[in-house]
């Protein structure tokens, strides 16, 4: 078993820095009720962190009070300074440029939130007038998505050229560059849609996006959902001053799950090609991962009591998927994390509370099992990094405080 080592990496304690900062600058005032409920509001933080390709640097939204709109502010490790990557006034600077807005719409556009790419040139900007891309070096700005269209999962290609997202219920990917974008998998909404996950999935699963870039940018793995027979349930929006009602697609115990299904499509367009095996029937098909190399796409099936989890692997020549590993219980099997796996594409971790406790197990997708490399009566929240050249894996759990957190390797 690998030897436990406490450790705090350099992002927390830069929060640290900022917190301290952050109360010393505080003078003694009462607290509005809006600042009451907003997490964080009486000694804001930097929000949204995501570290620079050379890892020395942390880019995240500067500490702000609550409701305004922060800048994205770049933090350097070594010299401890703070530079502005993309300010407000720039954003709407360039988007004045870019778009015929009213001086008052102008004067409201901002940028909420963003997504660094692979290479850390460019920035994907979620703003309340659509999704743009920011090119750090040019200084220029690309509009990809016009407000209120409804794209989701924004997700950049390996090589920053291209960007897909779920919109409308259908795949589409847009370039980066010529903003000219492509459908890749059509649906029929709100009955069947491709690429993002329904309520059941997000709610349940906690399944955040439904598609996947392949390691080598020349595939899309995503999920078909056919909600047909899912029965809905009404739910009324009081937000607005006349509410109107969602029927939202929602299964009670006992009731039809919605069918999800695996397929894969070439990044250029092309032809969906099903994964064989990768049905969820009336159980469930809650995790996905690519390994190293893009030949290989391993996906999880659970049946509908929650006590028989299988993890498939699929070569995608159209031979049938193998079951590399299952995780069975007598009460309730969690969904934890996908396969993590390692540069050689073969070996990846694997969480399993297996023994009542979630550990971390080394696995090879021919030979199975290797070894474990956690144990004991705590839990592994999630493995947080891995170094394959000093052979460490850093990871969250509670070993030391069961309320608490603690970052090991």
């Amino acid at each position: 078993m690998t030897r436990l080592r406490r450790c705090l990496p350099t992002t927390l304690l830069a929060l640290l820095a900022f917190a301290t900062a952050a109360l010393a600058a505080s003078q003694p005032r009462n607290l509005t009720v809006e600042e009451a409920l907003a997490l964080g509001a009486a000694s804001p933080l930097p929000s949204e962190l995501q570290w620079m390709p050379d890892g020395l640097r942390f880019c995240s939204f500067a500490p702000h009070a609550y409701g305004e709109a922060a800048d994205l502010m770049s933090y350097d490790l070594r010299s401890g300074k703070t530079s502005p990557l993309l300010t407000q006034e720039q954003f709407r600077k360039a988007l004045g440029g870019l778009a015929q807005l009213s001086s008052e719409k102008l004067s409201e556009a901002k940028f909420t939130g963003y997504q660094l790419s692979h290479s850390g040139r460019y920035l994907l900007l979620e703003s309340n007038e659509g999704d743009f891309v920011w090119d750090l070096s040019a200084h220029a700005l690309t509009r990809l998505t016009q407000a209120g269209e409804g794209a989701e999962n924004l997700a950049w290609s390996p090589d920053d050229s291209r960007i897909a997202y779920a919109e409308g219920g259908n795949l589409w990917v847009v370039d980066r560059a010529a903003g000219a974008r492509k459908l890749l998998a059509e649906g029929k909404a709100p009955l069947v849609t491709c690429g993002s996950p329904d309520w059941l999935y997000g709610e349940e699963l906690d399944m955040t996006t439904a598609f996947w870039w392949s390691p080598d940018g020349s595939r899309i793995a995503y999920l078909r959902f056919d909600e047909t027979g899912v029965p809905t349930y009404p739910i009324i929006d009081q937000r607005e001053l006349q509410p109107g009602v969602r029927h939202q697609f929602y299964p009670r115990p006992g009731q039809a799950n919605p069918s999800v299904s695996l397929w894969v499509v070439p990044a250029d367009g092309g032809h969906s090609t099903p994964v064989p095996g990768a049905e969820s029937g009336q159980g469930y098909l809650p995790r996905v991962a690519w390994a190293p190399g893009a030949k290989t796409l391993t996906y999880e099936l659970l049946d509908r009591a929650q006590q028989k989890l299988v993890l498939y692997a699929a070569s995608l020549d159209g031979s049938p998927s193998r079951p590399i590993l299952q995780e069975s219980s007598s009460t309730w099997v969690n969904v934890l994390d996908a396969p993590r796996f390692l540069k050689d594409g073969r070996r990846f971790f694997w969480l399993s509370e297996r023994d009542g406790f979630a550990h971390i197990y080394l696995y090879d997708l021919q030979k199975g099992l290797i070894r474990r490399l956690t144990q004991g009566p705590w839990v592994v929240d999630g493995i947080l990094a891995v170094d394959e050249a000093q052979r460490r894996v850093y990871f969250s759990c509670n070993k030391d405080e069961t309320i608490g957190r603690q970052i090991c390797s």
